[in-house]
Formats: structure tokens, C-alpha cells, sequence
């Protein structure tokens, strides 16, 4: 019953905002007429149709940019365990 202050505070604090948002008094109500309105003129997206050439050239960019990649994380790869054995030695051998 440790928390029992807490969470009657909780709840009383819940009612009070239920409250203040009820009352016309304070808040507008909230006008939803743009909403429904911008999904009635709202149209189905047109996309365009890819040629097979376009697809081609697409496709040898994509399998180029990801052999550049490849090539950037092997070198990495072989720098730090390069770096990585240079420091084994350093450190072992003394």
C-alpha cells in the first residue's frame, strides 16, 4: 500500500484533464471537415512503366556500387587485422 497515494493521484489528476478537455467552454470543438474532404479528392498515384533498358542499366549500377562496397569492407577488413597483428607482435615481443 506503499503506492496507493500515487496512484489515487493518478486518478484524480486523469479526471480533472477528462474534465477540461469535456468542456466546450474552454477548446473548440475539432473540426474534421479537411480531413474528410482531402480523402475524398485524394487520387490513386500514377507511376511510370520501366523499359527493359532501363532496367538493365539499373541493375549493372546497383551490382557496381555493391562491388565498390564489397571491395571498401574487405580492405578495411585487412587493415585492421594488419594493424590488429602488428600490435600482437609489438606487444609480444618485448
Amino acid at each position: 500500500m506503499i503506492a496507493a497515494g500515487f496512484a489515487m493521484d493518478m486518478v484524480t489528476l486523469f479526471r480533472t484533464n477528462r474534465a477540461i478537455l469535456k468542456s466546450q467552454s474552454l477548446y473548440k470543438p475539432f473540426d474534421r471537415s479537411y480531413i474528410t474532404d482531402a480523402i475524398i479528392s485524394r487520387e490513386a498515384p500514377s507511376y511510370r512503366v520501366a523499359d527493359p533498358k532501363y532496367l538493365s542499366s539499373l541493375r549493372q549500377s546497383l551490382i557496381a556500387a555493391r562491388d565498390r562496397a564489397k571491395h571498401k569492407n574487405h580492405l578495411a577488413m585487412l587493415l585492421s587485422v594488419m594493424i590488429t597483428g602488428v600490435l600482437a607482435v609489438v606487444y609480444f615481443s618485448f
